[in-house]
This record gives structure tokens, sequence and C-alpha cells, in this order.
């Protein structure tokens, strides 16, 4: 692998990245009204920033987070200072069942998902397995965006337009060799946080080959972007070295979050990115990626591996009994795996006049047979899931659990330097 990948690498994408990362993004002030935007991870740091930038601009939200507090907290927060239709799915995206659940929920909405933006993520020092065995880094970074991307795939191919966004790291060249496809879930190899979350973006840059190539022919596109290097609340979950390290030394010089807002704003709905797919991008500069992230037959062997662990060929998963999609006549209410929590909507009339990017120009229907404006979060998961899953509020979302707690008792084994301050972007699994 060594001796594949030397060849391939060059001094002048080294250099641009480094100039690239002191770049400021392009601006898109166009506006975005009665669109549809899918963010993951959108409580804090880059997906929360996101959120308000999508808001601002009059798009609805649907809000995919862990907790369920702050998620009912930030949809709140965006329908009245915005007045925008705010819904979110509480879900936990190191679990396979959840992921299954979101992307078949997603599948059934009856309308077109114009902007998705997987930007949940992880950062952990030392090794976690989920409940599914896997190593938690790789599941939520590159495995939740897999599944859900591949339960959707259908749906985004009969839409007439609409955008992918992957929010990604230049750390995807912490994986400098390619992956070790024999040992994803790191069980034989040296385990550090660099090494798993830099494998974790590349496996998602290999993976966007294959998407790129399925989407071929449709009107959507799917990228991926480096959102710079910004102050987050990512690795918390680590050890008290750690989140010092990271709080005083490592972001003391990271700009806000608001440029990756702006950046994913832009790749979401400016019109100089139309069409433009399976690239990456350093905020909204196009960028070559790492050699390994470009390896068409690693790609095709991994995208094998992970529909296998993310057990999308498995019979005996079990069923997707969400209720009815969105829109549809049939209360889903009376369904006992829904906890609906109401958002109050008072903007119904306003989205008479929204439109959908349509090349065709197709006549908008008829107000009285458009879907019903309101807003809603919904809870999802079967048994065992814990109380804050399962949006519980009686419970206290920011209590950590005997594993967790484990966990920060123990002090990180390794430590970034300075020079490596675009290891970690933005969690958001909140």
């Amino acid at each position: 692998m060594i001796r594949q990948y030397i060849k391939a690498y060059r001094w002048s994408d080294m250099l641009a990245m480094a100039r690239n990362n002191k770049a400021d993004p392009e601006q898109c002030s166009d506006d975005f009204a009665g669109r549809l935007v899918v963010i993951t991870g959108a409580t804090s740091g880059i997906g929360y920033a996101t959120a308000r930038a999508y808001a601002g601009h009059g798009a609805d939200l649907l809000c995919i987070n862990r907790n369920a507090e702050k998620s009912r907290a930030v949809c709140e927060e965006m329908e009245r200072e915005f007045g925008v239709r705010c819904r979110d799915i509480i879900a936990d995206l190191s679990r396979l069942d959840d992921m299954h659940r979101v992307g078949r929920w997603l599948a059934q909405l009856d309308e077109p998902i114009d902007v998705l933006i997987h930007n949940a993520g992880t950062y952990l020092t030392r090794r976690v397995e989920t409940t599914d065995g896997l190593d938690t880094v790789f599941a939520v970074n590159h495995l939740s965006s897999f599944v859900i991307n591949n339960l959707i795939l259908d749906k985004l191919r009969d839409q007439s337009c609409g955008r992918v966004l992957l929010v990604n790291s230049e750390a995807h060249r912490f994986a400098p060799w390619g992956l070790h496809l024999d040992d994803l879930n790191w069980r034989r190899h040296r385990y550090s946080g660099l090494r798993s979350y830099g494998s974790a973006k590349m496996a998602q840059l290999l993976a966007m080959i294959r998407f790129n190539e399925l989407l071929d022919g449709s009107s959507v596109t799917i990228n991926a972007v480096h959102p710079g290097a910004v102050r987050t609340e990512s690795g918390k979950e680590n050890g008290r070295l750690y989140r010092w390290y990271k709080n005083n030394i490592l972001e003391r010089n990271f700009r806000s979050s608001a440029i990756s807002a702006d950046a994913l704003y832009y790749l979401g709905v400016s019109a100089e990115v139309e069409g433009i797919s399976g690239r990456f991008f350093n905020l909204t500069t196009l960028e070559n990626p790492a050699p390994p992230a470009l390896d068409k037959a690693a790609a095709g062997e991994l995208w094998e591996i992970s529909r296998e662990l993310g057990r999308l060929d498995d019979p005996q998963l079990p069923p997707c009994d969400l209720g009815s999609p969105v829109g549809s006549p049939e209360p889903l209410a009376n369904r006992r795996d829904l906890r609906l929590i109401h958002h109050q909507d008072e903007h119904g009339d306003k989205r008479k006049n929204s439109r959908r990017r349509n090349p065709q120009a197709q006549p908008e229907e008829p107000h009285e047979l458009r879907r019903q404006h309101l807003g809603f979060g919904v809870s999802i998961g079967d048994e065992p899931l814990d109380p804050v899953l399962r949006g519980d509020i009686t419970s206290n979302p920011d209590q950590p659990g005997e594993e967790e707690q484990r966990e920060r008792q123990r002090e990180p084994t390794d430590l970034p330097d300075a020079a490596k301050n675009d290891a970690e972007h933005d969690t958001g699994r909140d």
C-alpha cells in the first residue's frame, strides 16, 4: 500500500491545503425559503451554526439529534427567531437500528430533500465499542451516513434536484496509506484518536466515490467538505487532560464555527457549484484529497464491507414501523412506537409562494393540495433505548452512563500537537 500511494503524493497538494486552511469561505446570499434541509447533529457547534444559517434564509429544517431536550430547544429557537418550520428526529447514530430507522423514515418523506448535511461525528482518544460491537468513531463518522444514504438512494434519484454534503475533514490525511480493510473496528491494530478519526473520514471519502457513481444521471450531487479549524464542543467525552489541552492550547487560535456554516450554505445553495459532484472542498475551495481517498478498488471493497457491517442486506433487521410518511393524512399520534412533540407553526400561509428547485419549472400545486405545515419531533427507537433517546425529559440528558463515566476517569494516551489542529472538526452527536 505504501508503495502504491507514495508516488501519488504531491507537495503542491499539501501546500494548497495549508493555504486553503487560512482562506475565508465564499459567501452566498441567495434565498432558500420553503426548501427542506436535513442536518444531523444540529444542537451545537457546526451543526447548530449551519441550522441557523439555513433558517436565516427561510429554509425548513429537519434535525436529527441525540439529545431530546437540546433538540427541542433548537427547534423552538429556529421557529421563534426565523419563522420557519423545524422538526426533529431523536436518534443515536452510533446504533445500527437508529441508523436504519432514520434512513427509512427519510425515505418515506413525501417532499424532496433539497439539502442533506451529514454533520454528526465523534472523536475519541480511546477505543469504545457500540452496542453493535463496532468502533464508535467508525460507526458515527462513516457508517451512519453510509447506511442512511443507501436507504434514501432511490428517493434521491427520483428527485428533480438535491445536494448531499458530507462534513469531512483534512484529518483524513492521518490515514496516509489507506484503510485496514481487514480491521475497520481496530481490534488488532493499535488504536489512537487521530488514526481512528482519520480512517473513518477516509472511509467516508471512499464511499463518496460509489455514491457519486450511483447518482450519476440524476440531478442530485454529493460532495465532501472540510469545515475549517473551528472551535466546537468536540471531544468532551474524553479525559480531563485532553479536554484541558484542547480548550487551552489546540483551539486557542481556532476560528468561529460561523465560517463552517457559511461554507455549508454556499455549497448547498450557490449556483456556482451546481452540477459539481464527487469532490472534496476545503471550506468552499476545491482541493485534491489524499491519494488513498481516490482509490476506486479500495472504495469497492470498502463498499461491500460497509454494507455487511451496516446490515443493509440483513433480513433479520426489525421492521421499520414508523407510521405514515410526513404529510400523509393518517394520524401519526396513534402509533405506539412514536412520541410526537408538537412545535407550534404559525406560518402555513407563508409557504403558498415557496418554490422548489426544478429545472422544468413545473407549476406549483394548489395550496390546499400541499402537505399540512405542522412542525413536530419524532422520538424513534425500540427497547432498549436509554431514557434520553426515548425523549424522557424527566431524566438528566447530561448525566453520563456507567461506561462513559469509566471512560472519563481514564486519561487519554494520544494528544496531538498543535500542528494537527484540524484533526477534529465537530462532533455534534447531540
